[in-house]
């Protein structure tokens, strides 16, 4: 559908989905499944940060290990804007108050790094949430379709591993789809599916390890 609001039919001969969390093909088709992932949270917002030149390496993206099974990112823009969010499971926000902007503030408040760059900050809009965000799906591919990057299987925000799927998997369909168009055979469940998920599954242990505290012991 055009901006105007006329509508016209494309036909291809083969669909790359590259539609990321908007997961066009496996919700017109039913081919979502539930992950192994536990459910978590997410509350964020994005908020003036004009104090970020005075700290360290201000205009990289920082995680900020909050509490065991907690952690806060903080995402520099170059319009001066900082996206900071939240992460844990439900029950970690409880103590913290019922409505999202007592628990976004309170949350900054408890943290001295927080408190001290963002307690006055201005909010450019006001804090939202996500839940429940990892999901996967039945299959990668189909007849005349193939699915990349966080359409497959959508883990976790930390360690931004959707990038990486996002980049690997939408080059390695590619030239699969090259392949099957000039008329050679492909091997779809060998040369893609189970590519991908050996990738998929190495970073659903890096999250799990993460949020059971194995890779802060590691790393700190």
């Amino acid at each position: 559908q055009h901006s105007n609001g006329d509508t016209e039919k494309i036909k291809a001969k083969f669909i790359i989905d590259a539609s990321g969390y908007g997961r066009v093909i496996p919700r017109l088709f039913n081919l979502d499944k539930p992950s192994s992932l536990q459910p978590r949270k997410a509350v964020f917002a994005h908020v003036n940060d004009p104090h970020r030149g005075s700290y360290d390496e201000p205009n990289r993206i920082i995680i900020i290990s909050y509490a065991p099974g907690a952690w806060v990112w903080i995402i520099p823009f170059s319009s001066g804007i900082t996206s900071l969010g939240f992460v844990s499971d439900h029950k970690f926000f409880e103590p913290f108050g019922h409505d999202l902007d007592t628990q976004f503030q309170a949350l900054i408040e408890n943290n001295d790094y927080l408190k001290t760059r963002f307690s006055q900050s201005q909010r450019i809009f006001e804090p939202r949430k996500l839940e429940g965000w990892s999901t996967k799906t039945e299959r990668f591919f189909g007849d005349g379709f193939v699915l990349t990057g966080n359409v497959t299987e959508f883990l976790d925000p930390i360690f931004s591993s959707g990038v990486m799927f996002a980049t690997v998997s939408s080059h390695l369909a590619t030239n699969l789809v090259i392949k099957k168009l000039q008329g050679s055979y492909v091997d779809w469940q060998e040369e893609y599916t189970n590519t991908l998920q050996s990738g998929v599954d190495t970073f659903k242990a890096f999250v799990n390890g993460w949020y059971d505290g194995t890779l802060e012991k590691i790393f700190y």
